[in-house]
């Protein structure tokens, strides 16, 4: 990113491109363990507890990333139960 990106909180350092990169980062986290994939049928997930906290533009960009997990076209809700997952 570039001095503008930064200053102007544009691009990938902008609030919807930082919440996105978090959000990514989070789903990779729970679906694979490295290179080994979640398997439904072996594993449980009984429940996913999200703290998200910020201050100023931190903040905005935590709103922005519960937005982007309950109510983007693949939530992840949405994203867990097409792997197989039981909500």
């Amino acid at each position: 990113d570039s001095f503008w990106g930064y200053s102007m909180a544009i691009m990938d350092s902008g609030v919807p491109g930082r919440a996105q990169m978090g959000v990514q980062k989070s789903l990779s986290a729970i679906t694979g363990l490295g290179e080994k994939e979640f398997n439904p049928q072996v594993h449980f997930i009984e429940k996913i507890t999200i703290d998200v906290f910020g201050f100023s533009r931190g903040a905005a960009t935590a709103r922005y990333a519960i937005y982007l997990l309950l109510k983007d076209k693949k939530c992840l809700y949405k994203r867990l139960q097409n792997q197989g997952y039981e909500i």
